[in-house]
Protein backbone atom coordinates (compact mmCIF):
# COMPACT_ATOMS: atom_id res chain seq x y z
CA UNK A 1 0.00 0.00 0.00
CA UNK A 2 1.61 3.36 -0.95
CA UNK A 3 -1.47 5.52 -1.85
CA UNK A 4 -1.56 8.88 -0.27
CA UNK A 5 -4.72 8.91 2.26
CA UNK A 6 -6.73 11.65 3.86
CA UNK A 7 -10.20 12.51 4.79
CA UNK A 8 -11.35 14.12 1.53
CA UNK A 9 -14.43 14.14 0.12
CA UNK A 10 -14.25 11.11 -2.63
CA UNK A 11 -12.44 8.72 -0.04
CA UNK A 12 -13.97 5.41 1.85
CA UNK A 13 -15.29 5.52 4.94
CA UNK A 14 -14.58 2.14 6.89
CA UNK A 15 -15.95 0.61 10.34
CA UNK A 16 -13.59 -1.66 12.06
CA UNK A 17 -14.01 -3.97 15.45
CA UNK A 18 -10.80 -3.73 17.40
CA UNK A 19 -9.45 -6.21 19.98
CA UNK A 20 -7.07 -4.75 22.33
CA UNK A 21 -5.49 -5.86 25.54
CA UNK A 22 -5.12 -2.45 27.47
CA UNK A 23 -2.44 -3.21 30.26
CA UNK A 24 0.71 -1.65 28.57
CA UNK A 25 -1.46 1.23 27.29
CA UNK A 26 -2.69 5.11 28.75
CA UNK A 27 -5.82 4.36 27.55
CA UNK A 28 -7.71 4.85 23.96
CA UNK A 29 -7.20 8.43 23.18
CA UNK A 30 -3.70 9.57 21.87
CA UNK A 31 -1.58 10.95 24.04
CA UNK A 32 1.69 12.69 23.46
CA UNK A 33 3.61 11.00 25.88
CA UNK A 34 2.39 7.68 26.71
CA UNK A 35 1.25 4.69 24.58
CA UNK A 36 -2.21 4.24 23.67
CA UNK A 37 -4.34 2.58 21.39
CA UNK A 38 -4.98 5.38 18.93
CA UNK A 39 -1.68 6.06 18.96
CA UNK A 40 -0.41 2.22 17.98
CA UNK A 41 -3.38 2.47 15.17
CA UNK A 42 -2.83 5.76 13.57
CA UNK A 43 1.40 4.83 13.73
CA UNK A 44 0.58 1.78 12.00
CA UNK A 45 -1.87 3.32 8.90
CA UNK A 46 1.11 6.72 8.69
CA UNK A 47 3.64 3.54 8.21
CA UNK A 48 1.61 1.92 5.88
CA UNK A 49 0.25 4.79 3.77
CA UNK A 50 2.89 7.10 3.93
CA UNK A 51 0.57 9.51 5.19
CA UNK A 52 -1.34 10.60 8.67
CA UNK A 53 -4.70 8.79 9.08
CA UNK A 54 -7.11 9.89 11.55
CA UNK A 55 -9.34 7.08 13.45
CA UNK A 56 -12.33 7.95 15.61
CA UNK A 57 -14.03 5.64 18.13
CA UNK A 58 -16.99 4.78 20.17
CA UNK A 59 -15.57 5.54 23.45
CA UNK A 60 -12.42 5.95 24.75
CA UNK A 61 -11.39 3.51 27.54
CA UNK A 62 -9.52 3.99 30.13
CA UNK A 63 -5.50 3.01 31.15
CA UNK A 64 -5.82 -0.73 31.30
CA UNK A 65 -9.21 -1.71 29.87
CA UNK A 66 -9.51 -4.13 27.26
CA UNK A 67 -11.72 -4.78 24.47
CA UNK A 68 -13.36 -7.38 22.29
CA UNK A 69 -15.63 -4.76 20.52
CA UNK A 70 -13.94 -1.41 20.24
CA UNK A 71 -15.28 0.29 16.96
CA UNK A 72 -13.02 2.52 15.60
CA UNK A 73 -14.02 4.88 12.14
CA UNK A 74 -11.48 5.64 9.51
CA UNK A 75 -11.50 7.22 5.91
CA UNK A 76 -8.81 6.07 3.22
CA UNK A 77 -8.65 6.72 -0.57
CA UNK A 78 -7.83 3.66 -1.65
CA UNK A 79 -9.34 0.72 -3.88
CA UNK A 80 -8.33 -2.22 -1.79
CA UNK A 81 -10.72 -5.13 -0.47
CA UNK A 82 -11.52 -4.83 3.37
CA UNK A 83 -9.72 -8.16 3.77
CA UNK A 84 -6.44 -6.77 1.89
CA UNK A 85 -6.69 -3.55 4.83
CA UNK A 86 -7.63 -5.81 7.76
CA UNK A 87 -4.65 -8.30 6.71
CA UNK A 88 -2.13 -5.52 6.32
CA UNK A 89 -2.97 -3.29 9.41
CA UNK A 90 -2.57 -6.92 11.47
CA UNK A 91 0.65 -7.54 10.40
CA UNK A 92 1.85 -4.13 11.27
CA UNK A 93 -0.71 -3.69 14.75
CA UNK A 94 1.46 -4.72 18.30
CA UNK A 95 0.45 -8.27 19.26
CA UNK A 96 -1.78 -6.51 21.67
CA UNK A 97 -3.73 -4.98 19.33
CA UNK A 98 -5.82 -6.51 16.55
CA UNK A 99 -8.25 -5.59 14.00
CA UNK A 100 -11.19 -8.22 14.10
CA UNK A 101 -13.07 -7.24 11.15
CA UNK A 102 -13.60 -4.14 8.63
CA UNK A 103 -17.23 -2.56 6.57
CA UNK A 104 -17.75 -0.08 4.53
CA UNK A 105 -20.15 2.87 6.04
CA UNK A 106 -21.56 5.77 4.74
CA UNK A 107 -19.20 8.50 4.35
CA UNK A 108 -20.98 10.32 7.71
CA UNK A 109 -20.89 7.64 9.77
CA UNK A 110 -19.52 8.33 13.69
CA UNK A 111 -19.07 5.73 15.77
CA UNK A 112 -20.22 7.24 18.91
CA UNK A 113 -22.51 9.11 18.07
CA UNK A 114 -24.61 6.67 15.60
CA UNK A 115 -24.17 3.68 18.22
CA UNK A 116 -27.66 2.93 19.35
CA UNK A 117 -26.34 0.58 22.05
CA UNK A 118 -22.97 -0.89 24.25
CA UNK A 119 -22.17 -3.62 25.82
CA UNK A 120 -19.26 -4.12 28.77
CA UNK A 121 -18.21 -6.81 30.94
CA UNK A 122 -16.69 -7.14 34.17
CA UNK A 123 -14.79 -10.16 34.96
CA UNK A 124 -13.82 -10.97 38.90
CA UNK A 125 -11.80 -13.93 39.52
CA UNK A 126 -13.14 -15.73 43.06
CA UNK A 127 -11.06 -18.97 44.80
CA UNK A 128 -8.55 -19.25 47.23
CA UNK A 129 -5.37 -18.10 45.40
CA UNK A 130 -4.96 -15.73 42.45
CA UNK A 131 -3.58 -17.67 39.04
CA UNK A 132 -1.13 -15.51 37.20
CA UNK A 133 -2.98 -16.25 33.90
CA UNK A 134 -6.07 -14.03 35.40
CA UNK A 135 -3.83 -11.02 36.30
CA UNK A 136 -4.06 -8.99 33.53
CA UNK A 137 -7.49 -9.81 32.66
CA UNK A 138 -9.43 -10.37 35.90
CA UNK A 139 -10.34 -8.65 39.54
CA UNK A 140 -9.26 -11.28 42.29
CA UNK A 141 -11.09 -11.69 44.98
CA UNK A 142 -10.64 -14.49 47.66
CA UNK A 143 -13.69 -13.93 49.79
CA UNK A 144 -17.05 -16.47 49.04
CA UNK A 145 -19.58 -14.22 46.98
CA UNK A 146 -23.01 -14.72 47.02
CA UNK A 147 -23.87 -14.83 43.46
CA UNK A 148 -27.53 -14.39 44.28
CA UNK A 149 -27.36 -11.19 45.91
CA UNK A 150 -25.30 -9.98 43.22
CA UNK A 151 -28.21 -10.96 40.61
CA UNK A 152 -30.82 -8.88 42.64
CA UNK A 153 -28.64 -5.88 42.69
CA UNK A 154 -28.11 -5.85 38.94
CA UNK A 155 -31.25 -6.27 38.69
CA UNK A 156 -31.84 -2.53 40.39
CA UNK A 157 -30.01 -1.04 37.58
CA UNK A 158 -32.50 -2.65 34.79
CA UNK A 159 -34.19 0.43 33.22
CA UNK A 160 -33.82 5.00 32.74
CA UNK A 161 -32.37 5.98 35.89
CA UNK A 162 -30.13 9.00 36.73
CA UNK A 163 -26.46 7.76 37.28
CA UNK A 164 -24.84 10.71 38.36
CA UNK A 165 -23.83 9.16 41.54
CA UNK A 166 -22.23 6.30 39.50
CA UNK A 167 -20.33 9.35 37.15
CA UNK A 168 -16.87 9.51 37.09
CA UNK A 169 -15.43 13.37 36.93
CA UNK A 170 -16.33 15.77 34.12
CA UNK A 171 -19.87 15.71 35.02
CA UNK A 172 -21.17 19.17 35.96
CA UNK A 173 -24.95 20.36 37.67
CA UNK A 174 -26.43 20.88 34.43
CA UNK A 175 -25.44 17.65 32.11
CA UNK A 176 -28.52 14.95 32.11
CA UNK A 177 -27.30 11.73 33.81
CA UNK A 178 -30.22 9.49 32.60
CA UNK A 179 -29.48 6.60 31.02
CA UNK A 180 -31.33 3.66 30.09
CA UNK A 181 -29.77 -0.13 31.22
CA UNK A 182 -31.26 -2.26 28.86
CA UNK A 183 -29.61 -5.41 30.24
CA UNK A 184 -27.64 -6.03 33.93
CA UNK A 185 -26.64 -10.04 34.40
CA UNK A 186 -23.99 -11.84 36.52
CA UNK A 187 -22.96 -15.27 35.26
CA UNK A 188 -21.12 -17.72 37.46
CA UNK A 189 -17.98 -19.79 35.16
CA UNK A 190 -16.10 -22.03 37.67
CA UNK A 191 -13.81 -19.47 39.34
CA UNK A 192 -15.13 -16.69 37.33
CA UNK A 193 -17.73 -14.04 37.97
CA UNK A 194 -18.96 -11.84 35.12
CA UNK A 195 -20.90 -8.57 35.41
CA UNK A 196 -22.50 -7.83 32.05
CA UNK A 197 -24.05 -4.02 31.33
CA UNK A 198 -26.03 -3.22 28.43
CA UNK A 199 -27.28 0.34 27.79
CA UNK A 200 -27.92 3.11 25.49
CA UNK A 201 -24.22 4.97 27.08
CA UNK A 202 -22.42 5.14 29.75
CA UNK A 203 -20.77 7.37 31.46
CA UNK A 204 -16.68 7.32 32.02
CA UNK A 205 -16.24 4.35 35.14
CA UNK A 206 -20.10 4.14 35.75
CA UNK A 207 -19.16 0.10 34.90
CA UNK A 208 -16.50 0.09 37.41
CA UNK A 209 -18.39 2.34 40.17
CA UNK A 210 -21.69 0.01 39.57
CA UNK A 211 -19.20 -3.78 39.44
CA UNK A 212 -18.23 -1.94 42.89
CA UNK A 213 -21.33 -1.73 44.12
CA UNK A 214 -22.59 -4.79 43.21
CA UNK A 215 -19.77 -6.94 44.10
CA UNK A 216 -19.64 -5.36 48.22
CA UNK A 217 -23.45 -6.44 47.72
CA UNK A 218 -21.89 -10.23 46.87
CA UNK A 219 -19.53 -10.04 49.57
CA UNK A 220 -22.66 -9.32 52.21
CA UNK A 221 -20.63 -5.59 52.80
CA UNK A 222 -23.90 -3.92 51.38
CA UNK A 223 -27.45 -4.15 50.64
CA UNK A 224 -30.06 -3.78 48.16
CA UNK A 225 -31.08 -0.83 50.18
CA UNK A 226 -27.38 0.81 49.50
CA UNK A 227 -27.79 0.10 45.60
CA UNK A 228 -31.15 1.78 45.61
CA UNK A 229 -30.12 5.36 47.65
CA UNK A 230 -27.41 5.23 45.02
CA UNK A 231 -29.72 5.47 41.67
CA UNK A 232 -32.37 7.42 43.37
CA UNK A 233 -30.96 9.51 45.97
CA UNK A 234 -28.57 12.33 45.03
CA UNK A 235 -25.25 11.98 47.11
CA UNK A 236 -22.64 14.80 45.60
CA UNK A 237 -19.56 13.56 45.47
CA UNK A 238 -19.95 10.56 46.99
CA UNK A 239 -19.09 7.01 44.51
CA UNK A 240 -19.35 3.65 45.35
CA UNK A 241 -15.76 2.20 45.40
CA UNK A 242 -14.76 1.34 41.93
CA UNK A 243 -12.51 -1.60 41.07
CA UNK A 244 -9.82 -1.50 39.15
CA UNK A 245 -9.40 -1.26 35.22
CA UNK A 246 -8.33 -4.57 34.49
CA UNK A 247 -11.09 -6.58 34.76
CA UNK A 248 -13.12 -4.19 32.15
CA UNK A 249 -14.05 -5.08 28.79
CA UNK A 250 -15.76 -3.16 26.16
CA UNK A 251 -17.54 -5.71 24.49
CA UNK A 252 -20.07 -5.22 21.94
CA UNK A 253 -21.13 -1.52 20.09
CA UNK A 254 -24.34 -1.75 17.77
CA UNK A 255 -25.41 0.09 15.19
CA UNK A 256 -28.49 0.05 12.31
CA UNK A 257 -27.83 -1.68 9.46
CA UNK A 258 -28.13 1.32 7.22
CA UNK A 259 -25.17 2.49 7.84
CA UNK A 260 -23.24 -0.50 6.50
CA UNK A 261 -22.59 -0.60 2.33
CA UNK A 262 -21.52 -3.78 1.82
CA UNK A 263 -22.91 -7.12 2.60
CA UNK A 264 -20.20 -9.27 2.65
CA UNK A 265 -19.40 -10.41 6.88
CA UNK A 266 -16.17 -11.50 8.08
CA UNK A 267 -15.33 -12.72 11.25
CA UNK A 268 -17.47 -11.30 14.08
CA UNK A 269 -18.92 -8.56 12.03
CA UNK A 270 -22.45 -9.22 12.84
CA UNK A 271 -21.87 -7.13 16.65
CA UNK A 272 -21.40 -4.02 14.29
CA UNK A 273 -25.01 -4.09 13.15
CA UNK A 274 -28.26 -4.59 15.23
Amino acid sequence: MSKESSIIENSRRFAGIVEYDGTSYKGFQRQTEFLTIQGEIEHCFENLIGSPVQITSAGRTDAGVHASGQVIAFSLDVDYSLEVIKRALNSRLPRDIKIQSLRETNNNFDPRRDAIKRSYRYIISNGLSESVFDNRFSYFVNSPINIQKMSDAMNLFIGEHDFRNFAGSGVDKSMNTVRNIINADVVQRENKVELYFEANAFFRHQVRNMAGLVLRVGLSYSNLDEVNRFINIPLGSIRPPMLPAKGLYLEKVTYPESLFLDNKLFKRQDVLAS
